[in-house]
């Protein structure tokens, strides 16, 4: 079970620091994720991680940006919003399609890493994440032919399996 500390984000202690691919995650959604990845590299898929352990001051600063227009906006197909008729109430739901509250992440938790087939990107692309309300719908599907996915060169979150109950045991999820 993770302390109010690790859940919100406060104190990296849950997380370990893997060097080879570089990214930050508890143990077992490490170990899962190399598994993954060690499958899709059979397949021809380069997969990195793009975000993974995250803590409650960079949470805090990308919301800041984008709530204070330093970062833009995006609709659930990400596309660029223009902000400049947007009330507060608007900004912040937008900001939410993308983006957990700071404190609120799972990302915070070790358990969330978001990942790229770097073998599809073109020289120099930066990946978009995927909104919450797509994402679901846009994670890696096996196929008969290997490794597929519903959109070329996007970041993808890949979470360990009932990470809420290893997270929340006494919440019964």
């Amino acid at each position: 079970m993770l302390t109010d500390l690790e859940l919100t984000g406060r104190t990296r202690s849950h997380v370990v620091q893997y060097a080879a691919p570089r990214f930050a995650a508890q143990p077992q959604a490490a170990e899962a994720f190399l598994a993954m990845r060690a499958a899709a590299q059979k397949d021809g898929i380069d997969m990195q991680p793009f975000s993974t352990f995250r803590d409650f001051n960079t949470q805090l600063r990308i919301w800041n940006h984008k709530f204070a227009g330093k970062k833009p906006l995006y609709d659930e197909y990400g596309r660029v919003r223009d902000r400049s008729a947007m009330s507060e109430k608007e900004i912040i739901r937008h900001i939410l399609d993308w983006s957990a509250l700071p404190g609120g992440s799972r990302h915070h938790w070790g358990t969330e890493i978001d990942v790229v087939d770097a073998a599809a990107m073109p020289l120099g692309y930066r990946p978009k994440l995927l909104p919450k309300k797509r994402a679901k719908a846009a994670f890696f599907v096996r196929c008969t032919n290997g490794w597929t996915k519903t959109c070329t060169a996007s970041a993808f979150s890949a979470r360990i399996k009932n990470s809420r109950a290893a997270c929340f045991p006494n919440l019964g999820i």
